[in-house]
């Protein structure tokens, strides 16, 4: 098995340690190549941390340019927590909207990069979460969806495009007269 994971973070801490050190055990035993865990904060992370004796290798997340790699997003990046602690991390469901209303791949500002670099939206979100270093999981029972995730590295997207989508978490998690903007992410819109 070359990649096994906790789905999920747990609330009772007795089978979050169960849990972990049979994860662990499978690793020592060279039975799995690289463990992981999946839809965790840096805090839930933090408390894992506490108990184990190997930390995940990897962290698999929601990933969207709307909140890139978590749910809630705070002043600290997953992304760079995941960096300091040598996890790398692995996107899933970028094109995903939840759980927010506006579907990134119909979000003005991703048409608006995907007509400039001529990809489809969905090529621009894969793209974009590889640049900002993470892997990201692909899949379609579409054709023409499996077809465009084949033709990702042939392109990138420049400095401009980057920081435009990557303003869309101020964008994002801004509403009424209140403004957040993440200290990770500059406010490039200026809000």
């Amino acid at each position: 098995i070359d990649l096994y994971m906790l789905h999920a973070p747990s609330k009772d801490p007795a089978k979050l340690k169960l849990g972990w050190s049979t994860i662990e055990a499978l690793y020592k035993e060279g039975k799995v190549k690289a463990i992981g865990v999946s839809n965790y904060s840096p805090e839930q992370l933090k408390q894992l941390f506490d108990i184990a004796t190997i930390k995940p290798q990897v962290l698999q997340n929601k990933f969207s340019v709307y909140h890139p790699g978590e749910h809630d997003i705070k002043d600290t990046s997953i992304l760079q927590y995941a960096k300091e602690h040598k996890i790398h991390v692995v996107a899933y469901s970028v094109g995903n909207a939840w759980p927010y209303f506006l579907d990134p791949l119909e979000d003005p500002h991703v048409l608006a990069v995907a007509e400039r670099v001529k990809r489809t939206p969905y090529q621009v979100l894969q793209r974009h979460a590889l640049q900002m270093g993470v892997s990201t999981l692909t899949r379609s029972s579409v054709r023409e969806r499996a077809l465009e995730n084949k033709k990702l590295f042939d392109f990138k997207l420049s400095n401009v495009e980057m920081q435009l989508l990557n303003g869309l978490i101020t964008l994002s998690t801004s509403v009424d007269e209140t403004v957040f903007g993440p200290k990770f992410c500059a406010d490039i819109y200026k809000l």
